[in-house]
Order: C-alpha cells, then sequence, then structure tokens
C-alpha cells in the first residue's frame, strides 16, 4: 500500500530542464577616434554629478602637477594603444614570440618555487609540533598546486626546447613572398 503511493507521488516522465544560450561574444575593437567633444561633455557630466567637495580637490588637481603627469599619461596611452591597433598580428612570426613564452614558463617555475617556499616557512613557524606526514596530509591542496605550476613552467619550457628552429625572414623576402 505505501509503495502504490509513493510510486504515485513520482512524477511518471522527467521534465528536462531549459537552459539558456550563451550570449554570442564580439570581437574586440580597438576605438581611438572619440571626438574630444563628447569627451568633454562627458567630463562635464561626471563633474556635475559629483559632490562638491570632490570638485574642489579635482580643481586644485587640474590647477597643480597632478593635471601635467596625468595629461603625460593619457597621451603615452594614446600613443600605445595607437602602435597597438595598427599592429598586423599575422605578421608576428613563431620565432619572435619565443622570448615571450621562455619568460612566461620561467615565471610558471619561480613562482611555484617561491610559493613552496613560503608555504613550508608558514607551515613550520606556525605548527611545529606537526610531523611531515600530517603537514602533507593538512596541506596537500597548496602542495599540489603550487607543484602543478612548476610542472607547467618545465613543460613549457620543453616545449620551446624542441620547437625546431627556422632561419629569421628578413623584411625583403617577406615583401617578396605576399
Amino acid at each position: 500500500m505505501e509503495l502504490e503511493k509513493r510510486q504515485s507521488r513520482l512524477p511518471t516522465t522527467p521534465q528536462i530542464p531549459e537552459f539558456a544560450q550563451p550570449p554570442s561574444r564580439e570581437s574586440m575593437e580597438l576605438r581611438l577616434s572619440i571626438p574630444l567633444e563628447s569627451k568633454a561633455e562627458e567630463a562635464e557630466a561626471t563633474e556635475a554629478s559629483l559632490p562638491s567637495m570632490a570638485i574642489e580637490t579635482v580643481e586644485t588637481a587640474k590647477q597643480g602637477r597632478l593635471s601635467a603627469i596625468v595629461k603625460a599619461a593619457s597621451k603615452a596611452a594614446s600613443a600605445y594603444f595607437t602602435e597597438l591597433a595598427e599592429t598586423e598580428f599575422a605578421r608576428i612570426s613563431d620565432t619572435e614570440l619565443q622570448p615571450a613564452r621562455i619568460q612566461i614558463g620561467l615565471t610558471f617555475i619561480g613562482f611555484s618555487a617561491l610559493a613552496l617556499v613560503f608555504l613550508l616557512v608558514y607551515i613550520i613557524s606556525l605548527h611545529p609540533d606537526m610531523s611531515a606526514l600530517e603537514r602533507v596530509r593538512y596541506y596537500w591542496y597548496q602542495y599540489i598546486l603550487f607543484v602543478s605550476l612548476g610542472v607547467t613552467g618545465m613543460f613549457m619550457l620543453a616545449r620551446e626546447s624542441i620547437r625546431p628552429k627556422s632561419q629569421p625572414v628578413d623584411d625583403s623576402e617577406k615583401k617578396i613572398k605576399s
């Protein structure tokens, strides 16, 4: 009797939940051609919404050295982004990226070693009564994380050492090929 009651309460067909579709990704574009008038209007709108004390601070900063530093940083960033927008990423060769990949691999290895040393100092200073087995039992996930980072860095270096050495192509040869 109870079994029949339980079975009658259970749904006969399972309902499949509806899942939302992820939004489509748009490509990233650098938009550097924003007119200065819209920037000025945006700054005025922002200043209007700030409290009076903040406006006084901004006015003081505009008159002082901070304004010159911010303007210089803005010009440098604008020049950098302009250069970045003009870069043709398809023309960057594997050989040009090799030093960056080696540095990233070494960074992974260095961070892993440093983190392991800090972890050992932390464990020894706060838990001197623990044996080596107990230390590993309580802090195994940190050990695994840091060792995995080091192994990842070693794999990156090994891949770069195995990669065949290609001869650098002169700019004149690139023009002839294209």
